[in-house]
């Protein structure tokens, strides 16, 4: 009985031990989620035509829901236009803690959230089972083989070893790479990753 009764006590000891620890990390969760600098989830880079929120705490005038521009920025209440575009929810919300930490409020508790990702698109055109526009998931990296996947993959008389990628630089001109996506396969590399408004060619086999 006495064994018994002992072992009870010890299976409590660390079911308690246990149900401590839980509730410590979730404390620690809870705080790191209210933190200003709190790390997101995702290394996602906003993108003009994004909808995100914003939120101060204790202050609700400073609630509102913003579109970011063709040109990559948002308006925002006392300082006016900010560029948002091509940083992470972590940098947006960093620089403008300081910014509003050092002229109007008292260590704002900012809140930034993505509520709606503008689309990415590329075209497949050419010798696949479904040419036409390929909408990528707005958080994953997509490559060239998965685009053309999505597009349900190379017809029969389609040329895997001479696939182009055509882009547009950010200088406006148009370059074109040609890709053996037999080789991508091989090496199951992800090299060459689509990028938005990207077009995929698959060119006809020569028999």
């Amino acid at each position: 009985m006495y064994t018994a009764y002992s072992s009870t006590l010890a299976l409590g000891a660390v079911r308690f031990r246990e149900a401590m620890c839980l509730l410590t990390l979730c404390v620690i969760g809870s705080l790191l989620g209210t933190s200003a600098f709190a790390d997101d989830s995702s290394n996602y880079r906003l993108r003009p035509s994004d909808v995100i929120s914003m939120s101060i705490y204790k202050e609700p005038d400073m609630n509102l829901q913003v579109r970011i521009s063709s040109d990559g920025t948002i308006l925002l209440p006392l300082i006016g236009e900010v560029e948002v575009a091509g940083h992470s929810l972590a940098e947006v919300r960093r620089d403008l803690f300081e910014v509003y930490d050092r002229d109007y409020f008292v260590n704002p508790q900012i809140t930034l959230t993505i509520l709606q990702y503008s689309e990415i698109r590329v075209q497949v055109i050419g010798q696949v089972n479904r040419p036409g526009s390929v909408v990528i998931p707005p958080e994953e990296s997509f490559s060239i083989l998965q685009a053309i996947t999505e597009a349900g993959g190379f017809t029969r008389r389609g040329d895997p070893k001479k696939v182009q990628l055509r882009r547009v630089g950010v200088d406006g001109k148009a370059l074109v790479t040609e890709v053996n996506v037999n080789e991508l396969m091989d090496a199951d590399s992800d090299e060459f990753l689509v990028q938005d408004k990207d077009t995929i060619v698959i060119p006809e086999r020569l028999f």
